[in-house]
C-alpha cells in the first residue's frame, strides 16, 4: 500500500504478534461389548442365591485418545419372573473383583448405577476392563420355572478426563440373555 499525498509506503513490523493458542483436544470413544467368555448364555438360578453372575461386559477407550471416567451406566433387566433383585456391579478386571456400585433394585425394568464421582475410570492404549452385573434371587415362592431374563446396557454416561467433555448414550447396545429360571 502507497500513501494518496505522502507516496510513502509503510514498513510492517518484523516480529508477528500471536494472540492466545487455544489447543483443541480429540475426545475419547468408549467401546463396549458382550464378555462372550464371561456372560452366562444359559444357566439355572435357583431360589435364595446371592451374587448370581447375570451379566459380564467389556468397556475400553476405543481411539487412544484419552482416559474416560463413567459416571451413569444404566442396565435393562427383562425378568418376566420378577424373581432378581440387589443388583451390584463388579469390577472383575482385578483381582479380586471390586464392587464399583450398587445393591440396587430393579424400577421399571432398568437397573440405574450411577457415582458423580465416576463408577470406574477407562485408561487409554489397556486393555478392556470387564464389569460384571450380579443379583440375588428371591425365595421359592416366587420363581417361576422357564421364565427367561435377559439384560443390556441402556444407557451410558460417561466424561473424558482430559478434554472434559460428557457424552452421553442411549439405547440399548449389548444385549446377553441369562438361561432359565
Amino acid at each position: 500500500a502507497v500513501g494518496k499525498t505522502s507516496s510513502a509506503t509503510p514498513t510492517l513490523p518484523t516480529n508477528n504478534a500471536n494472540g492466545p493458542t487455544i489447543v483443541m483436544t480429540a475426545n475419547g470413544t468408549l467401546t463396549m461389548a458382550a464378555d462372550t467368555t464371561g456372560t452366562p448364555i444359559q444357566q439355572v438360578v435357583h431360589a435364595l442365591e446371592a451374587s448370581k453372575n447375570i451379566f459380564t461386559f467389556k468397556v475400553s477407550e476405543g481411539t487412544n485418545a484419552e482416559d474416560l471416567k463413567i459416571n451413569a451406566l444404566y442396565l435393562g433387566v427383562l425378568n418376566s419372573g420378577s424373581n432378581l433383585n440387589q443388583f451390584t456391579l463388579w469390577d472383575t478386571s482385578v483381582s479380586p473383583a471390586v464392587k464399583v456400585a450398587g445393591p440396587v433394585d430393579a424400577n421399571n425394568g432398568e437397573v440405574r448405577f450411577s457415582n458423580s464421582a465416576g463408577l470406574v475410570t477407562v485408561l487409554k492404549g489397556v486393555s478392556a476392563k470387564v464389569l460384571s452385573v450380579q443379583a440375588n434371587s428371591s425365595d421359592a415362592g416366587t420363581l417361576t420355572p422357564g421364565s427367561p431374563v435377559i439384560s443390556g446396557v441402556t444407557y451410558t454416561e460417561y466424561i473424558g478426563i482430559s478434554s472434559g467433555t460428557r457424552i452421553r448414550l442411549s439405547g440399548g447396545v449389548t444385549n446377553a440373555v441369562m438361561g432359565r429360571t
